[in-house]
């Protein structure tokens, strides 16, 4: 019996092992996250680096217009590492989706908050949920100093502007870009990065703000537990920026969803905060699961003179949660 040629062999193999990769889904490793977990809701948070407010000079007129990159990761943030599995796509999900856009749109379209943000020149919907929390807890007032994170497009720093009148000062920050709205500092920029924040500390003129505001939303990946992990950290990253930012006796008011980490993040708004209600505004929509933590009266544990250096986040557990929403919506 003679032996077959040793490149018979080979090619035989190689196909061999050629099926075997075909017949097995790719598998994407997940990117170790480098943040260490936060002491607040128990997500991954960046550690923050000094924050240097300046000590003469005014502002200029513009702010973070230098193209400041996404932090590595996937959301809004991009802090929560994943582990993603490709292969076909089951059957009907490209049409369930496409049929699921137009009812959206259709229902987005007839929408009376919708329509309500046209005629009164808001730019979303979402500024008619900040009205009706400011009917309930007189959140904002003239002469303010208000930080509005992940502002885009403007809606509540829209609001904002309106209720401060023309001695209140509005700073908005977003990883994404806001078109420029009158009486309103936008720095453009992720504020975990340090030429964010100091542009932040430049805009606020060595202040600390009397109200800070987060209609942070995540990216949606559709799956459940990723977005709710997404959602949280952005929540955690709110309450971290109270620390540098926010003054003794002010004021907050983040969006947050229902979920496996709601009880946890409410429990840390009411140890930072004298008094915490639960807002559910009209305008929220019938089928989301969100709600707005209102906190009055923060709880500083430094001097409120100068903003100060936060404290590092301490190591914790991480926990899931969520069923996100996109901002402004």
């Amino acid at each position: 019996m003679k032996t077959p040629p040793l490149s018979l062999v080979m090619r035989a193999f190689l196909g061999t092992l050629l099926l075997l990769t075909l017949a097995l889904p790719p598998l994407i490793p997940a990117r170790p996250s480098t943040f260490p977990r936060s002491g607040l809701c128990g997500f991954c948070v960046a550690p923050l680096g000094p924050l240097t407010a300046p000590t003469t000079g005014s502002a200029p007129a513009a702010w973070g217009r230098g193209g400041i990159t996404q932090t590595s990761g996937n959301g809004v943030l991009g802090l929560v590492a994943e582990r993603v599995r490709s292969g076909k796509p089951k059957k009907g999900v490209g049409k369930s989706s496409s049929s699921s856009s137009k009812r959206w749109l259709n229902e987005h379209m007839k929408d009376k908050y919708v329509k309500d943000a046209q005629r009164d020149g808001y730019r979303s919907r979402a500024a008619y949920k900040l009205l009706q929390i400011q009917e309930q807890d007189s959140l904002l007032k003239a002469g303010n100093v208000v930080l509005d994170l992940g502002s885009a497009p403007g809606s509540w720093s829209q609001v904002a502007r309106k209720i401060l009148g023309p001695t209140g000062v509005i700073v908005a920050t977003d990883i994404l870009e806001m078109k420029p709205l009158p009486g309103v500092r936008f720095v453009q920029g992720d504020f975990l990065e340090e030429f964010s924040r100091e542009e932040i500390a430049l805009a606020l003129e060595g202040k600390r703000a009397d109200v800070v505001l987060s209609d942070m939303a995540p990216n949606l990946s559709g799956q459940k537990l990723i977005d709710q992990g997404r959602h949280y950290n952005l929540v955690d990253l709110a309450l971290y920026m109270c620390k540098n930012w926010l003054k003794a006796g002010g004021s907050a008011a983040f969006k947050v969803f229902e979920g496996e980490g709601y009880s946890d993040c409410l429990a840390e708004m009411r140890s930072q905060f004298e008094t915490v209600h639960i807002r559910n505004p009209k305008a929220s929509r019938d089928r989301s699961s969100e709600k707005f933590l209102v906190g009055l009266g923060y709880i500083r544990q430094d001097s409120p003179a100068q903003p100060a250096e936060a404290a590092e986040p301490r190591a914790q557990d991480s926990g899931t949660v969520v069923d996100g929403q996109g901002a402004g919506s």
